[in-house]
């Protein structure tokens, strides 16, 4: 069971628009007829299924049905008119078109001037159309029920003398008018009666509707024409110039005979003081203003104010395919759900759908704060807040600021990744982990470059530099005052140079642990030029150095104990000869370097000295340490 909506089920549906239950047949589909709906019109409908047990399914899309428009109508036939008449323009139909609502007689010349209906058929017959001495010229044209009209009939041309024995007198004053406010108009009744008697002749009462009591020249203008002689006669008239809402309308009124004499207008015949009516409740209530009244231009946009306004199909401010807005609840041909707005161009420059979102193409200003739905952005008081989104090729990433979408994009600032440790990042690479070539600073770690967790370059936050090569063009300087302080300490490496080496500090130390009191494992370079090359214990060794000889000296204890004097001259220049150093241990003995023919080097002789005064005695002392040739210098 199915039935088929074609307006809101809280309105008071029209019968030709019933929902009407439909059985289910033959269980694939089902036919339903809707009758007595316009013509050219578009109606919009839905289906929705009933089940056995009472419950309904949601209704389905709306679908547009435009029915049919009605044909041309063909032009009137079997006509007769006379070709000569005596004060009246006899018409005969003989068979009236099918599918005609009525036939509408024009009659052209006269008293009707440049054409007007003066007669219409409603069935096949005759009639006698008034018309005063003159030619005139004659057209059909059939009316369906939906005023669709035919093109003209054939024109008949009749000559009209006037009626034999008739006398045609000069008009005299109509009187017995009255009035009555209609909506949008006023209607106006002459009671055929006038102030001085009839007079013969009679052709029509004009109608005139002004701003003026007094009938004053440019302030009325005609608006109907009364042609029924001492009958009760009705007309209309609509809003005008002078028929305007809330304003005082004074209807004139003259008589006209046969001969087109015009009577004197007279004056204020009836008035309006409050103007044409307005729409009441009874006007207005639901069945009232139907379609084809609206199609009528009863109503026009520019006054028309409305409350709730409740559309089946759609709502367009402006023309298809060029500049409009449009309002719809689903997809109706072209017309998109939601709101969209275009340009002259046909271009959507504002898209709303009703799945969310907004899209605008084009600048545009905001006052006031904007937030998200959901708060990840908001705009207050000139502040952008947002947690995910892009501005340009940036990308914001829970609270991070990034050049692209990856887990660790190229770039990125991170103001809080652990809560209190903000962050500058720079990759090379995206990756999950710190392995990747990285350049990283924050507040913990410092300034890290190359794999993070085992970088070649670092700066921690106390200052303290670590790199697993340089190449300096520069000095080197350091400062300070207490011990070690500005000491530039090589750890495990050492000064590789191929042009010279320039040191310019007062010492230079390599020691195995800063505040080793014992120096074992350094080297000092003294603004003297004396370089103490230390080792482990208290034994230190000089090395002083002269214009033309290197002095090499081992000493028992610290530098500038007074024993460094006790030293050889390792090479003389003047001489061209290496010499044995003197030795602080007499019984340890050094050995001269003779150099051979070829270059070749070879043991020489050995010094020694002591306090030994017989040669068992320095034999004794000396043991192996001597050797054939050796000079021993005694000392008592």
């Amino acid at each position: 069971m199915s039935e088929i909506n074609t307006l809101d089920s809280k309105k008071i549906i029209p019968k030709d628009l019933e929902i009407k239950a439909q059985p289910d047949i033959d269980k694939n589909f089902f036919r339903i007829t809707i009758s007595n709906l316009k013509l050219n019109k578009t109606y919009a409908a839905q289906v929705q299924y009933v089940f056995q047990d009472g419950e309904v399914s949601e209704w389905s899309p709306t679908y547009l049905i435009i029915t049919n428009n009605e044909l041309t109508p063909d032009a009137p036939t079997s006509i007769t008119v006379p070709s000569t008449g005596q004060g009246y323009i006899p018409v005969e139909l003989a068979t009236f078109p099918a599918n005609a609502k009525r036939v509408d007689v024009y009659v052209i010349g006269g008293s009707y001037g440049t054409g007007k209906i003066a007669n219409t058929f409603f069935k096949a017959g005759k009639i006698l159309i008034p018309a005063d001495a003159g030619t005139y010229q004659v057209q059909l044209i059939t009316v369906t029920p939906t005023n669709v009209t035919s093109s003209s009939s054939q024109t008949f041309t009749i000559t009209v003398s006037g009626i034999a024995g008739e006398s045609v007198q000069n008009p005299t004053n109509p009187n017995g008018f009255s009035t009555k406010r209609i909506l949008a108009g006023i209607e106006l009744t002459w009671a055929g009666t006038y102030a001085n008697g009839t007079f013969t002749g009679f052709e029509a009462i004009n109608v005139y509707a002004g701003n003026s009591a007094t009938a004053t020249a440019g302030t009325y203008e005609q608006v109907g024409v009364l042609t029924g002689n001492n009958v009760k006669n009705t007309i209309v008239i609509p809003l005008g110039n002078y028929v305007v809402y809330g304003q005082p309308v004074y209807i004139h009124a003259a008589a006209v005979n046969k001969n087109g004499t015009v009577g004197t207008i007279q004056a204020n015949v009836a008035n309006v003081l409050l103007g044409p009516g307005k729409a009441t409740d009874a006007d207005i209530n639901d069945g009232a203003v139907v379609i084809s009244k609206l199609a009528s231009d009863v109503l026009t946009v520019g006054n028309l104010k409305a409350g709730d306004i409740n559309a089946t199909s759609y709502i367009r401010a402006g023309t298809a395919a060029s500049a409009r807005v449009e309002i719809a609840s689903s997809t109706v041909g072209s017309v998109l759900p939601g709101l969209t707005v275009y340009n002259s161009s046909n271009q959507q420059i504002l898209r709303a759908p009703l799945t969310g979102g907004l899209t605008i193409t084009g600048s545009g200003t905001f006052t006031g704060d904007l937030y998200a739905s959901n708060g990840n952005f908001s705009v207050v008081s000139g502040s952008v807040t947002a947690l995910a989104g892009n501005i340009g090729n940036w990308v914001i990433n829970s609270g991070r600021f990034a050049s692209s979408a990856d887990t660790f994009p190229k770039v990125e600032l991170d103001p809080s990744p652990t809560g209190t440790n903000p962050q500058i990042v720079l990759r090379s690479n995206a990756g999950s982990t710190e392995s990747g070539n990285v350049i990283k600073l924050n507040t913990t770690d410092g300034f890290r470059v190359g794999a993070y967790n085992a970088p070649n370059f670092t700066v921690a936050m106390d200052g303290t530099m670590t790199a697993n090569s340089a190449t300096i063009t520069g000095k080197i300087i350091t400062s300070g005052t207490a011990a070690y302080t500005g000491t530039l300490t090589i750890d495990g490496g050492f000064i590789d140079h191929t042009s010279g080496l320039y040191i310019e500090a007062p010492n230079l130390i390599y020691a195995s642990s800063l505040g080793d009191s014992s120096y074992g494992g350094y080297l000092q370079l003294s603004s003297t030029g004396q370089a103490w090359i230390g080792h482990s214990g208290t034994y230190t060794t000089l090395l002083g150095s002269s214009e033309n000889s290197l002095n090499f000296t081992i000493n028992r204890t610290a530098p500038g104990d007074g024993y460094r004097d006790r030293g050889y001259n390792l090479f003389n220049i003047d001489a061209n000869e290496f010499r044995a150093p003197s030795l602080n241990n007499q019984y340890t003995g050094y050995r001269t370097i003779v150099t051979g023919i070829f270059g070749q080097l070879y043991n020489g002789r050995a010094f020694f000295y002591g306090p030994r005064g017989t040669s068992a005695a320095i034999h004794t002392d000396l043991g192996s340490n001597a050797a054939v040739g050796d000079v021993y210098f005694g000392t008592t």
